[in-house]
């Protein structure tokens, strides 16, 4: 189970995260149930952000942010 995330920016990329965590938490844990949970947790983190990536601060700025 994800941590609830305070608000989804953007889901675009979530899918991308969740299987990235998953195939990261199988190659250095083995079990599918700690790999799964940490594919849930990067997809929601993954929603936080606009773009499904976490800005830099020169991003940020660049768009007058």
């Amino acid at each position: 189970e994800a941590d609830p995330v305070e608000e989804v920016v953007d889901t675009n990329g979530a899918g991308d995260a969740f299987m990235a965590g998953h195939i990261w938490g199988m190659l250095t844990t083995g079990e599918v149930a700690a790999a799964l949970e940490h594919g849930v947790r990067q997809g929601a983190y993954a929603c936080t952000f606009q773009g499904g990536w976490q800005q830099t601060t020169a991003d940020r700025a660049a768009a007058g942010h």
